[in-house]
């Protein structure tokens, strides 16, 4: 179907719409509007965006532009790949996609039975993501399904377990690509995996055909959603990336500029239950005025830091008498690794900096050569691939010396976030992606707390580490670094660093936390 084709599906369902310069606009909530389609980005100028403000009751408008960095906060899941098949799913999921097919049976749903016995399986899906749902009620429901059998390239499928609706999707394909557009499932029957069964099968079936390009599964949302996230992810798609714009109306960004924005989160305060407020507020925080739209990406609120130019001035003055004092300790390092196993003494990995840049970090190498593809990209106590010296360079953190020049050069701090590999910052949630508008460090409050979370790793199998470290460490990590910077000054610094050192002066080091391979 066309774009103007699908912005009639969604009027016919009672949702308002309007035609801008190059693309089609509709209402997903009562006062937002999201450009069609959703994954393909526009530049509309500002005079489009106030005369859309104008023509529509629209109070926020939401659109994707051109990615402006590598590690936008936006971004749409696809999957492009046309022998799309088992092969391509992560190992878990491969295992439970086997399981889902073999215990449920895929089936076409016309759209007249959908209407019938889908909204049960919305109310279960709501009540176990947490969410209130109440604007979709059974009529409006009926009306949606209405809508779909009333467009053209729209499907209903569905995955039956001994004859009973275990999950269903909606499918539409708008020029050349198929969108995933409604997902539900059966609380009581997610033991059968039918949510992989699903997804596998309707994207597999998807790309076979000749007539599209590539799957969509919907957008990055700008609430934290890690679960939802790390299960498309698994299921063989990844992240197209671009700046998600949120635009306010002029006069509602006076309002909340006037003292709004405490009134929204006094209200959210007092329904923390209403979905309502809660979108309300995220809203506040990520909007921004039409002649100044910005990515959600650059800092959605101020974050405060120390000054710049201080902060600075004591990272490039410390670091260059660090690395002047310790050069004797660095040669005999150097050394002695080269003697260990004749293999490379400094170790360099890329991780994502302040601003979403990339760099190389280093270290001295405390893992055997080519540790990265011997196994995840964490490490726990006892892990094989660390050399005899390695240990002991990591009891006493001496393989974090090197950066000393990273953070001569500008790339880190003394104090600041840690910072990760891009395979993990991929995963960041909008919100938590706040964390890249500080510059990253050697030491700060969540490496105080993690000190010794290697311990914590060490009972986790092989295939759960990395995962246990990206599900339940990273989230609190980011928590931390964002928790310091709404406070963080000079003195703080200096704390976190005596902190830091007070350990070793003691020489009572225990573990660190967990490692990305060396």
């Amino acid at each position: 179907m066309t774009v103007e084709e699908f912005a009639g599906f969604w009027s016919r369902q009672g949702c308002r719409t309007a035609k801008g310069a190059g693309t089609f606009w509709y209402a997903v909530h009562r006062r937002v509007f999201l450009s069609l389609p959703y994954d393909r980005p526009v530049q509309p100028t500002r005079l489009e965006l106030l005369r859309l403000f104008s023509l529509t009751p629209a109070l926020v408008l939401r659109y994707p532009s051109k990615p402006s960095c590598p590690w936008c906060a936006g971004g749409a899941f696809v999957c492009e790949r046309k022998g799309y098949d088992l092969d391509a799913l992560h190992q878990k999921a491969r295992n439970q996609t086997r399981k889902g097919l073999r215990e449920c049976a895929l089936q076409r749903i016309e759209f007249g039975v959908l209407a019938e016995i889908g909204y049960h399986l919305n109310e279960d899906t709501w009540q176990r993501q947490e969410r209130n749902e109440t604007g979709l009620t059974p009529q409006h429901w009926r009306q949606y399904c209405q809508a779909a059998a009333d467009t053209p390239d729209m499907e209903a499928w569905g995955v039956f377990f001994q004859g009973r609706l275990a999950a269903f999707a909606v499918c539409a394909v708008v020029e050349r690509c198929c969108h995933i557009l409604y997902q539900s499932s059966s609380r009581r029957l997610l033991q059968h995996c039918p949510n992989n069964a699903l997804v596998f099968s309707v994207t597999k079936r998807a790309l076979q055909q000749p007539a599209v390009d590539l799957v969509c599964y919907g957008l990055k949302s700008v609430e934290q959603t890690p679960g939802l996230e790390h299960f498309k992810l698994r299921m063989g798609f990844s992240i197209r990336p671009f700046d998600d714009l949120m635009v306010l109306h002029p006069l509602l960004h006076a309002f909340l500029a006037l003292g709004g924005r405490l009134a929204v989160e006094w209200a959210w305060r007092r329904h923390p239950e209403s979905d309502y407020w809660r979108k309300a507020l995220v809203l506040c925080r990520l909007g921004r005025h039409p002649t100044r739209p910005r990515s959600l990406a650059t800092r959605p609120w101020p974050l405060a830091r120390p000054s710049d130019r201080l902060k600075r001035a004591f990272d490039i003055t410390f670091a260059a008498l660090g690395l002047a004092a310790l050069s004797p300790l660095f040669l005999l390092l150097a050394l002695a690794i080269k003697l260990s196993d004749a293999g490379p003494v400094f170790f360099r990995q890329l991780r994502v900096g302040q601003g979403g840049k990339a760099f190389f970090i280093l270290k001295f190498r405390s893992m055997a050569v080519d540790a990265q593809e011997a196994g995840p990209r964490v490490t726990r106590n006892g892990d094989p691939r660390i050399t005899r010296l390695g240990r002991f360079l990591r009891k006493f953190k001496l393989d974090e010396l090197p950066q000393l020049w990273n953070v001569l050069i500008g790339q880190m701090s003394f104090v600041g976030p840690r910072p990760e590999v891009p395979g993990y910052v991929e995963k960041y949630t909008p919100s938590q992606r706040r964390v890249l508008a500080l510059k990253p460090g050697i030491t700060d409050a969540a490496t105080l707390d993690f000190r010794h979370e290697e311990d914590l790793l060490q009972q986790r199998v092989e295939d759960g580490v990395e995962q246990f470290y990206i599900e339940h460490c990273l989230p609190r990590k980011i928590e931390l670094s964002l928790a310091y910077a709404a406070r963080a000054n000079v003195r703080t610094d200096l704390v976190i660093i005596l902190r830091t050192l007070l350990p070793f002066l003691n020489r009572s080091a225990g573990g660190e936390g967990p490692r990305t391979t060396r």
